[in-house]
């Protein structure tokens, strides 16, 4: 059986080789749009940022034994909760959340009473709740009970998000959490006593869900299309090393289009994004290290003699998997921090799920992923 270190490579090669894509592809952005200092140090700085969480893969799977990994797992689900928690509160309490807290002059967008969070964004709030949902949904579908409080309360916090890339994100985890593992009997259950909570407030949820234009194809949906209709073009102008990685408001500029919503930095669209940046050569790489999770994530599920507890976590992990990718279409999910930062970790949990004990390594990485964290704008 192959060692923990190993395992861990089998991802970790195809990220690096991603890496070595996506710094080349910078490289040729600083000739092809001949960027100065300050621009050249927006682009780099979002390919060190991305390096930076990256480096919890490695840190999970190899400097932390088994019984600290499911700790960690435990103090991430934890963490996520308390996200929902405040959010819900919030909703209630403090509309408006995120004109209340100033961000280096970042302005964010009039929410009303929509659940943001700390995130700020009901879309990527509402992507940390899905994150939540689907292990309590993967417990289910192994016939294992989980508390009906928790999952009651990211339900309400889900719908208070009012945000429809977070409600397929969770149809399409839920999805593969079913292929998996099939239909039981408590996860038909759940969902129909959920259900039935659910009816006495329907007429309030379309109301509340409406009055945000969810219904409809507002603003919001618009200006997506017009950024994925750019990333085409500027896949098709650089499709096999991209433009660059986070090149995309100075190759906004370049085409002479005005920046609409958050496109000056970023383009929704998730994996269209990442090829956009990094061509089909990176977006080859970057399937691969997902294919090589979902590979992992199945050994795991389909090893009847694992505990359920451990084939619930290996569904949920390759379910988040697609979830974010799903979401990631919508609001660019796939490279958010806080995101970024929960997938690497669970998929470094699948190698203390999979193989033998794991032996710690010398190795250093959470300080630097911390530092070079906080280092950076979460705007970028």
């Amino acid at each position: 059986m192959r060692n923990s270190r190993t395992a861990a490579m089998l991802v970790l090669s195809a990220a690096v080789a991603f890496l070595v894509v996506a710094t080349i592809s910078t490289i040729l952005a600083f000739t092809r749009y001949g960027l100065g200092f300050s621009e050249g140090a927006e682009v780099v700085a979002f390919l060190i940022r991305w390096c930076a969480y990256a480096l919890w893969y490695p840190f999970v799977a190899w400097c932390l034994t088994d019984d600290e990994s499911r700790r960690a797992m435990r103090y991430v689900d934890a963490a996520l909760l308390v996200i929902a928690g405040f959010g819900v509160v919030q909703s209630a309490m403090l509309p408006e959340f995120g004109q209340l807290v100033p961000w280096g002059g970042v302005t964010w967008e009039f929410q009303g009473r929509r659940l943001v969070s700390t995130m700020l964004d009901p879309n990527f709030a509402g992507c940390l709740i899905v994150l939540a949902m689907l292990p309590r949904v993967a417990l289910l579908a192994e016939g294992q009970r989980i508390r009906g409080t928790s999952m009651a309360m990211l339900v309400a916090a889900l719908l208070l998000t009012a945000s429809r890339s977070a409600v397929l994100a969770l149809l399409a985890g839920i999805v593969v959490i079913i292929l998996s593992r099939g239909v039981r009997v408590q996860l038909l259950r759940v969902a129909g006593v959920g259900v039935l909570l659910l009816l006495p407030f329907t007429s309030l949820l379309i109301d509340y869900i409406g009055g945000f234009g969810m219904f409809t194809i507002d603003a919001s949906a618009a200006q997506r299309v017009v950024t994925w209709h750019r990333a085409i073009v500027l896949i098709l102008e650089h499709p096999v090393l991209g433009i660059g990685f986070n090149a995309t408001r100075i190759a906004q500029v370049a085409h002479g289009w005005p920046m609409i919503g958050g496109g000056d930095t970023a383009f929704d669209g998730g994996l269209l994004f990442i090829m956009v940046m990094t061509g089909a050569v990176g977006l080859f790489f970057y399937l691969r290290m997902l294919w090589r999770v979902y590979a992992l994530s199945r050994r795991i599920w389909r090893d009847a003699a694992r505990p359920a507890a451990d084939r619930a976590q290996a569904t949920a992990t390759a379910a988040a998997t697609v979830a974010v990718v799903v979401d990631s279409l919508f609001t660019n999910s796939l490279l958010l921090p806080f995101v970024m930062q929960v997938l690497w970790m669970r998929w470094a949990h699948l190698t203390h799920l999979r193989l033998e004990p794991a032996t710690r390594v010398l190795f250093v990485a959470k300080p630097p992923a911390a530092t070079l964290a906080t280092a950076t704008s979460p705007s970028a």
